[in-house]
């Protein structure tokens, strides 16, 4: 299994608005599925992330937690 997550956010968009999307997006999720729903705030720019499990990982590039960090040469 691999946590991916789903970001919304808005600098013009309420906090209902943006925790309404993010539980429209949850409710898609199976029970056992959802890990948790966070919220964080800068300069009134919103955002609230939907953390989940999936298997297979869905592909949607750069919102998987799972990815693996870029390697560099020494």
């Amino acid at each position: 299994m691999h946590v991916e997550f789903q970001v919304f956010r808005g600098v013009f968009a309420s906090w209902r608005d943006l925790f309404s999307q993010a539980a429209d997006f949850a409710s898609t999720l199976q029970p056992e599925q959802l890990i948790t729903i966070s919220h964080s705030e800068d300069h009134s720019d919103g955002i609230v992330t939907v953390w989940y499990w999936s298997s297979p990982p869905r592909p949607r590039g750069g919102t998987s937690a799972s990815a693996a960090p870029e390697e560099t040469e020494p």
